[in-house]
């Protein structure tokens, strides 16, 4: 097509490629960023050649996927706010960023000022109004990704390696999979994962909009270009279905699915009579939480479980296709997933599955809205953290911190307060669970509490910690009480009252030396147990106060 006012740029300039290759030559730590511009362009097979050349992982967009193989040894995934740990790792450590065909968008930056803070940054677009437009920029190309791929292919004449670089990466690699539980409930990312086994990276895939959207790109494997529809920028609801009747004549040699979350299926859902008049065999997999659940994500995790307007009511999809001569199965079980797929994938014509899965399922890792990429939360290499918090000592203040935990949905594993040695002043101990990022943004969000004095991670500092607990045992007046007496003086703990069938110990210690007092007291039969949780304070000079 020639439109006269639209003159684009497809050759980029030599001595911008020049430089270019100059900057990767002379980086330790480069990384392909590459989007939608690089499937656009077909110059999935030039990005591989060239990754491989020079061993420089790839990270993609959303609308990236595809343009180098899922399972491929340099591809680390999507990156940004549902992105792989390892991917956002990997742009905030990078010295280099290689940007093909990407736009710098919010979803994926995080905190724009944060994003590669470390590295110099090359820009190939075919839109010269896309460069620089979001992120300042050391060498801009204007041209198409295709024809600047093959330009760099031909200008390279020496290879270079990047062992600790890559050695780094599969580190992060290793330490943080993309897993979910395995408890035996119906997840949407089992389904998914189920599918990308049976289809074994062919077929087309489409994706409404929402959380059905992220764990699609997150867990099924695309191993082609142009395997993956979805609505990137625009984040239209409804554009799944009918995107998906698009692909099948496109693609009619494939077999096409059409990812979907019940709020988003319903917005076009009377296109059932066209697939159906039509018999245009398209697969629907709904995700059937009852909820449009990427708002009520965020509600959980920032608004306290306010829900509001996102609860859906139920509905049976398969009996509205069956209304339209559509076949379908409703799976609530896990056993019953792969066998429902392959149901639908050897059906001739439409097939309608509806997923009954866990309705507070969460899109994880996530990046909080003003947090950088690399400020991730959601269930990873969990581990205690004790927290020192100095508070103000007003009414409903312990219920604000509580109440921030439970909006991010992190649990406390025990909360001690009291009184402490400045007048009009609280010190709340909490221990909770969490990775380094995670509690990194709980820190930062305890200290906008106006009532928070300060907030000290001393999990990593030389302290003593301790916990008291009161334990009430069954001990008759025989040989039990006796043996329960001679257990109490190994542990150091105290008799503190004694009844005709029971007695009371308190103990003091370390959280593992309670515990194993505890196990010890179980064969005796413990009535009743209360623990304060654990309280810590520095070694040596250190204290944690008001700086003020």
């Amino acid at each position: 097509m020639n439109l006269r006012g639209y003159q684009p740029t497809y050759k980029g300039h030599s001595r911008q490629i020049d430089k270019a290759i100059e900057m990767i030559m002379e980086a330790e730590r480069p990384l392909f960023y590459i989007g939608g511009g690089v499937i656009a362009s077909n110059a999935s097979e030039e990005l591989v050649r060239l990754a491989e050349m020079l061993g420089i992982p790839v990270t993609t967009t959303l609308m990236g996927l595809g343009a180098i193989p899922c399972d491929h040894p340099l591809n680390l995934g999507m990156l940004g706010m549902h992105g792989t740990r390892f991917a956002n790792y990997a742009v905030t450590e990078s010295d280099l960023l290689i940007s093909i065909g990407v736009r710098f968008d919010d979803r994926v930056t995080g905190k724009l000022d944060t994003f590669a803070s470390q590295a110099r940054i090359i820009h190939v677009d075919i839109d010269p109004a896309e460069i620089g437009k979001n992120k300042r920029v050391d060498v801009p190309i204007v041209g198409d990704s295709k024809s600047v791929l093959q330009d760099m292919l031909a200008k390279i004449q020496k290879k270079k390696t990047y062992q600790q670089w890559q050695s780094r990466i599969h580190s992060w690699k290793e330490k943080y999979p993309m897993k979910y539980p395995q408890d035996g409930m119906l997840r949407p990312q089992f389904v998914i994962e189920q599918l990308s086994e049976l289809l074994d990276g062919e077929g087309v895939i489409v994706s409404e909009v929402g959380q059905n959207q992220m764990w699609t790109a997150q867990y099924f494997c695309f191993r082609h270009p142009r395997s993956w529809i979805t609505s990137g920028g625009l984040g239209t609801m409804g554009y799944g279905f009918p995107a998906a009747m698009g692909a099948h004549f496109a693609r009619p040699d494939q077999v096409v699915f059409d990812i979907a979350g019940d709020g988003s299926f319903q917005m076009n859902i009377q296109e059932l009579g066209t697939v159906s008049h039509y018999q245009i065999p398209v697969k629907v997999a709904i995700l059937n939480n009852r909820f449009l659940g990427m708002v009520r994500q965020w509600q959980e995790l920032f608004y306290d479980r306010r829900y509001s307007y996102t609860e859906l009511p139920p509905v049976d999809f398969v009996k509205i296709a069956n209304a339209y001569g559509i076949d379908g199965i409703t799976v609530e079980d896990c056993g019953d997933v792969r066998s429902a797929l392959k149901t639908a994938i050897e059906t001739d014509g439409p097939f309608v599955l509806d997923f009954r899965v866990e309705r507070e399922e969460n899109v994880f890792p996530m990046v909080p809205a003003g947090a950088a990429i690399n400020e991730m939360i959601g269930a990873h290499r969990m581990k205690p953290h004790t927290l020192s918090v100095l508070v103000e000592n007003k009414p409903g203040v312990l219920s604000r911190v509580t109440g921030l935990f439970s909006r991010r949905g992190f649990n406390i594993e025990s909360l001690a307060v009291g009184t402490c040695e400045e007048p009009g002043t609280s010190r709340i101990t909490i221990v909770c669970i969490g990775d380094d990022a995670q509690i990194e943004q709980v820190i930062k969000q305890l200290n906008k509490l106006i009532d928070v004095i300060k907030v000290s991670d001393i999990t990593e500092n030389d302290r003593v910690e301790r916990e008291l607990a009161l334990i009430k045992v069954n001990a008759d007046p025989g040989s039990s009480r006796a043996e329960i007496m001679q257990i109490a003086s190994i542990f150091r703990a105290h008799i503190i009252d004694v009844g005709t069938k029971t007695v009371v110990l308190s103990v003091a210690g370390d959280t593992e030396k309670i515990d194993a007092l505890e196990k010890l007291l179980r064969q005796y039969g413990v009535k009743e147990l209360v623990r304060t949780g654990r309280i810590a304070i520095l070694r040596g000079a250190k204290t944690v106060k008001s700086s003020k």
